[in-house]
Protein backbone atom coordinates (compact mmCIF):
# COMPACT_ATOMS: atom_id res chain seq x y z
CA UNK A 1 0.00 0.00 0.00
CA UNK A 2 1.00 3.61 -0.53
CA UNK A 3 0.21 6.57 1.71
CA UNK A 4 -0.75 9.60 -0.39
CA UNK A 5 -2.12 13.08 0.10
CA UNK A 6 -3.46 15.31 -2.60
CA UNK A 7 -4.39 18.94 -3.11
CA UNK A 8 -7.68 19.62 -4.81
CA UNK A 9 -8.67 23.16 -5.81
CA UNK A 10 -9.72 25.46 -4.38
CA UNK A 11 -6.87 25.07 -1.89
CA UNK A 12 -8.38 27.59 0.53
CA UNK A 13 -11.41 25.44 1.33
CA UNK A 14 -10.45 21.89 0.45
CA UNK A 15 -9.62 19.46 3.25
CA UNK A 16 -6.64 17.46 1.96
CA UNK A 17 -7.12 13.76 2.56
CA UNK A 18 -4.50 11.34 3.80
CA UNK A 19 -5.28 8.15 1.91
CA UNK A 20 -4.00 4.61 1.81
CA UNK A 21 -3.92 3.29 -1.75
CA UNK A 22 -3.82 -0.49 -2.23
CA UNK A 23 -1.48 -1.36 -5.06
CA UNK A 24 -1.61 -5.18 -5.22
CA UNK A 25 -4.08 -7.99 -4.72
CA UNK A 26 -7.83 -8.08 -5.23
CA UNK A 27 -8.29 -4.54 -3.80
CA UNK A 28 -5.66 -2.96 -6.07
CA UNK A 29 -6.63 0.61 -6.89
CA UNK A 30 -8.83 1.01 -3.80
CA UNK A 31 -8.15 4.12 -1.72
CA UNK A 32 -9.33 4.56 1.86
CA UNK A 33 -9.27 7.94 3.60
CA UNK A 34 -7.49 7.83 6.96
CA UNK A 35 -8.13 11.48 7.86
CA UNK A 36 -8.57 14.95 6.43
CA UNK A 37 -6.66 18.13 7.21
CA UNK A 38 -8.48 21.26 8.33
CA UNK A 39 -9.85 23.40 5.49
CA UNK A 40 -7.01 25.00 3.56
CA UNK A 41 -4.25 22.92 5.18
CA UNK A 42 -2.01 20.41 3.47
CA UNK A 43 -0.58 17.09 4.56
CA UNK A 44 3.00 16.07 3.89
CA UNK A 45 3.26 12.28 4.12
CA UNK A 46 6.05 10.91 6.30
CA UNK A 47 7.25 7.37 6.90
CA UNK A 48 5.21 4.32 7.85
CA UNK A 49 5.57 2.88 11.33
CA UNK A 50 7.89 -0.16 11.13
CA UNK A 51 4.95 -2.53 11.77
CA UNK A 52 2.97 -0.82 8.95
CA UNK A 53 0.07 -0.14 11.37
CA UNK A 54 0.40 3.63 11.23
CA UNK A 55 2.33 6.49 9.73
CA UNK A 56 3.77 9.91 10.39
CA UNK A 57 2.81 13.10 8.59
CA UNK A 58 3.22 16.85 8.87
CA UNK A 59 0.40 19.41 8.78
CA UNK A 60 1.23 22.31 6.44
CA UNK A 61 -0.96 25.30 7.41
CA UNK A 62 -2.43 26.95 4.31
CA UNK A 63 0.07 25.02 2.15
CA UNK A 64 2.69 27.53 3.33
CA UNK A 65 6.27 26.82 2.28
CA UNK A 66 7.36 29.52 4.77
CA UNK A 67 5.68 27.61 7.58
CA UNK A 68 7.36 24.43 6.32
CA UNK A 69 10.78 26.14 6.44
CA UNK A 70 10.14 27.12 10.08
CA UNK A 71 8.90 23.69 11.19
CA UNK A 72 5.57 21.91 11.13
CA UNK A 73 3.52 19.82 13.52
CA UNK A 74 4.72 16.22 13.18
CA UNK A 75 1.71 13.96 13.66
CA UNK A 76 1.41 10.22 14.15
CA UNK A 77 -1.69 8.23 13.30
CA UNK A 78 -2.47 4.56 13.64
CA UNK A 79 -4.52 3.10 10.80
CA UNK A 80 -6.95 1.60 13.31
CA UNK A 81 -9.14 4.70 13.50
CA UNK A 82 -7.66 6.03 16.76
CA UNK A 83 -7.15 9.80 16.81
CA UNK A 84 -3.75 11.09 15.64
CA UNK A 85 -1.29 12.44 18.21
CA UNK A 86 1.23 15.26 17.91
CA UNK A 87 4.88 14.41 18.47
CA UNK A 88 5.94 18.07 18.34
CA UNK A 89 7.34 20.57 15.85
CA UNK A 90 10.03 19.47 13.43
CA UNK A 91 11.43 20.35 10.05
CA UNK A 92 10.33 18.16 7.16
CA UNK A 93 13.59 16.23 6.99
CA UNK A 94 13.35 12.44 6.71
CA UNK A 95 17.04 12.16 7.67
CA UNK A 96 16.07 13.49 11.11
CA UNK A 97 13.72 10.53 11.73
CA UNK A 98 15.28 7.23 12.85
CA UNK A 99 13.24 4.18 13.91
CA UNK A 100 14.38 1.81 16.65
CA UNK A 101 13.86 -1.95 16.53
CA UNK A 102 11.09 -1.72 19.16
CA UNK A 103 9.03 0.77 17.12
CA UNK A 104 10.06 4.02 18.80
CA UNK A 105 11.50 6.87 16.77
CA UNK A 106 14.29 9.38 17.26
CA UNK A 107 13.17 12.78 15.96
CA UNK A 108 15.03 16.07 15.76
CA UNK A 109 12.42 18.43 17.22
CA UNK A 110 12.29 22.19 16.99
CA UNK A 111 11.38 25.00 14.67
CA UNK A 112 13.32 27.58 12.75
CA UNK A 113 15.21 27.15 9.51
CA UNK A 114 18.71 26.78 10.98
CA UNK A 115 20.07 23.53 12.45
CA UNK A 116 22.18 25.61 14.84
CA UNK A 117 19.26 26.83 16.98
CA UNK A 118 16.27 25.24 18.66
CA UNK A 119 16.89 21.63 17.62
CA UNK A 120 16.89 18.73 20.07
CA UNK A 121 16.90 14.98 19.58
CA UNK A 122 13.96 13.24 21.24
CA UNK A 123 12.88 9.61 21.49
CA UNK A 124 9.16 9.25 20.81
CA UNK A 125 6.48 6.58 21.05
CA UNK A 126 4.42 7.02 17.88
CA UNK A 127 1.09 5.68 19.13
CA UNK A 128 0.96 7.76 22.34
CA UNK A 129 2.89 10.87 21.29
CA UNK A 130 5.11 10.63 24.38
CA UNK A 131 8.58 12.03 23.70
CA UNK A 132 11.68 12.22 25.90
CA UNK A 133 14.59 14.54 25.10
CA UNK A 134 17.99 12.90 24.71
CA UNK A 135 20.13 14.70 27.32
CA UNK A 136 22.85 17.03 26.05
CA UNK A 137 24.61 19.95 27.76
CA UNK A 138 22.65 23.19 28.14
CA UNK A 139 23.33 25.56 25.28
CA UNK A 140 23.74 22.77 22.71
CA UNK A 141 21.61 21.43 19.87
CA UNK A 142 21.42 17.75 18.90
CA UNK A 143 20.93 16.54 15.32
CA UNK A 144 21.45 13.82 12.74
CA UNK A 145 20.54 10.56 14.53
CA UNK A 146 21.86 7.25 13.20
CA UNK A 147 21.18 3.87 14.79
CA UNK A 148 23.98 1.36 15.27
CA UNK A 149 23.70 -1.87 13.22
CA UNK A 150 22.71 -3.84 16.35
CA UNK A 151 20.06 -1.22 17.24
CA UNK A 152 21.39 -0.75 20.77
CA UNK A 153 22.97 2.69 20.38
CA UNK A 154 22.27 5.94 18.58
CA UNK A 155 24.96 8.25 17.27
CA UNK A 156 24.15 11.93 16.81
CA UNK A 157 25.76 15.35 16.44
CA UNK A 158 25.92 17.83 19.32
CA UNK A 159 26.90 21.45 18.67
CA UNK A 160 26.71 24.81 20.40
CA UNK A 161 23.60 26.89 19.84
CA UNK A 162 24.16 29.73 17.37
CA UNK A 163 21.79 32.10 15.55
CA UNK A 164 22.92 30.81 12.14
CA UNK A 165 24.99 27.87 10.92
CA UNK A 166 28.34 29.48 10.09
CA UNK A 167 31.83 27.99 9.77
CA UNK A 168 32.37 28.88 13.44
CA UNK A 169 29.28 26.88 14.38
CA UNK A 170 30.33 23.88 12.26
CA UNK A 171 33.61 23.79 14.21
CA UNK A 172 31.65 23.16 17.46
CA UNK A 173 30.08 19.90 16.21
CA UNK A 174 30.89 16.72 18.13
CA UNK A 175 29.79 13.13 17.62
CA UNK A 176 27.96 11.60 20.58
CA UNK A 177 26.79 8.02 21.17
CA UNK A 178 24.05 6.99 23.62
CA UNK A 179 22.29 3.77 24.51
CA UNK A 180 18.82 3.43 23.03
Amino acid sequence: ALAVSEVVNPEATYQSPLEILTVTGPDAGHASVVLRAAAGDGILVGPWWPDQKGLLYWIEPQYSKQAEADGLALMSTPLSGVEPVSLGTSLVNPAWLTWTADGRIFVVMGGGPYPSAGKNLELCVPDSGACQPVPVPAGDVSLDPALSPDGLQVAFVVAQVAPVATATWFATRRLWVADV
